[in-house]
């Protein structure tokens, strides 16, 4: 009986973390570059089944791109095929697909969360002209004059290898082959609210399940109890 209502347990607790994670999808449905969480799980053999990891799910990121939104605001910028945005803050580099940039003070472009854009050498991106272009090599023109080029980062495949550009070992220059950066254009989230909300009526229907079998679980005890109630009298 009690592998029953470990059995109960792990289906409502994987349900309660799919749902965290499909609500945190949605809250982002309307950020630039998000890219949505994908959760799942595995089945667990009974000999595992009470240990109290048995209920994780694993998380993986779902890096296909967003629609591309046209603003003609110049200091957005959008990629189009691999690679990620290089942000500076507080000394830590980040990286991004959220290309929707301000104009600091400074000249410096940085994004929403406050990162300053980040150029191919790791110097933060200034821009002191009143008007500026980007080719889509990244490549910076002030005035008809190169004065930067936009990093285009990717993920390491092997995490020995590591370049001047990589942070950690992780991230490392891209291939200009792989990619060309659009000036006036962002990339939009890649969540659709319609798979979230079929993602949720399964994790619903799941979570119902579970529930399902902890009610037989009570009868069963209830007619048990009963059972044993009458037989000692």
């Amino acid at each position: 009986m009690g592998y029953i209502v470990d059995l109960a347990a792990v289906i409502l607790g994987q349900s309660e973390r799919r749902a965290e994670t499909i609500a945190q999808n949605l809250s982002n449905s309307v950020t630039p570059g998000f890219k949505r969480s994908i959760p799942f799980s595995s089945l667990v053999d009974r000999a595992a089944i009470s240990s109290q990891d048995a209920s994780n799910i694993s998380v993986a990121t779902d890096t296909r791109p967003g629609k591309l939104v046209k603003t003609g605001n110049p200091v957005d910028m959008a990629i189009s095929g691999s690679g990620y945005f290089a942000v500076s803050k507080d000394g830590v580099i980040g990286y991004t697909r959220d290309g929707r940039f301000s104009l600091a003070e400074d000249g410096s472009l940085i994004n929403s969360q406050g990162g300053t854009l980040q150029g191919e050498d790791g110097a933060d991106i200034t821009i002191l002209s009143s008007t500026f272009s980007v080719k889509e090599d990244g490549v910076i023109y002030e005035n008809g004059i190169r004065t930067a080029k936009i990093g285009i980062f990717n993920p390491l495949r092997d995490q020995n290898q590591l370049s001047n550009n990589a942070a950690v070992g992780q991230f490392a220059a891209s291939d200009p082959k792989e990619y060309t950066v659009q000036q006036g254009w962002y990339e939009a989230s890649n969540v659709t609210s319609g798979d979230e909300m079929v993602m949720l009526m399964e994790t619903l229907r799941r979570a119902e399940s579970g529930q399902r079998i902890m009610n037989v679980y009570d009868d069963l005890m209830g007619r048990a109890i009963s059972a044993f109630g009458e037989s000692g009298r």
